[in-house]
């Protein structure tokens, strides 16, 4: 009989904790994380945090795996439950998360720019432009004030394609 998926509900914060206790202990287990930017004491950082807090997915055999250290181990509250059996999660679910990590993984810029700072155009059709920063248009897009012939114009970039001129 094959392993299958199922929820493991951890303690607060506790995630990696019951991930790396259940993985000496033999079992298999994935935790997909993902990074976001909070605010720390005043300043911008990147964590890497589970993208689904408390719950982690362990792959167990009915017949060949001991279920019964699972809810003893640090950082562990139970497995989940529906009616008292097990949850069992879809393969296609845990294989989407898997080869979705490394994206999730990926750190959006984040927008340090001030209006009116000088920034240069590091890629894209204005490699090498100087402009001034106008705005963000979102997490992801800037808007900047090129000048271009004599006059300025307005231009949308990805806020990864520009860097600040010191």
């Amino acid at each position: 009989m094959s392993s299958k998926w199922y929820l493991v509900y951890a303690k607060p914060q506790r995630e990696a904790v019951a991930r790396e206790q259940l993985a000496q202990q033999g079992y298999t287990v994935f935790l997909p994380m993902v990074k976001q930017k909070r605010r720390i004491r005043g300043k911008r950082a990147t964590r890497l945090e589970p993208f689904f807090p408390r719950y982690l997915f362990i792959s167990l055999n009915k017949t060949d795996d001991n279920w019964s250290p699972i809810r003893s181990t640090v950082g562990v509250i139970n497995l989940v439950r529906f009616g008292g059996l097990p949850a069992q999660v879809p393969d296609s679910v845990v294989d989407f998360l898997l080869a979705r990590e490394q994206e999730s993984l990926i750190v959006h810029p984040t927008c340090d720019f001030s209006k009116g700072d000088t920034v240069r155009v590091v890629s894209g059709p204005f490699e090498g432009v100087e402009a001034l920063f106008s705005s963000s248009a979102s997490d992801e897009r800037a808007m900047i004030l090129l000048r271009l012939a004599n006059q300025h114009t307005l231009a949308q970039v990805n806020l990864s394609s520009i860097e600040r001129v010191v």
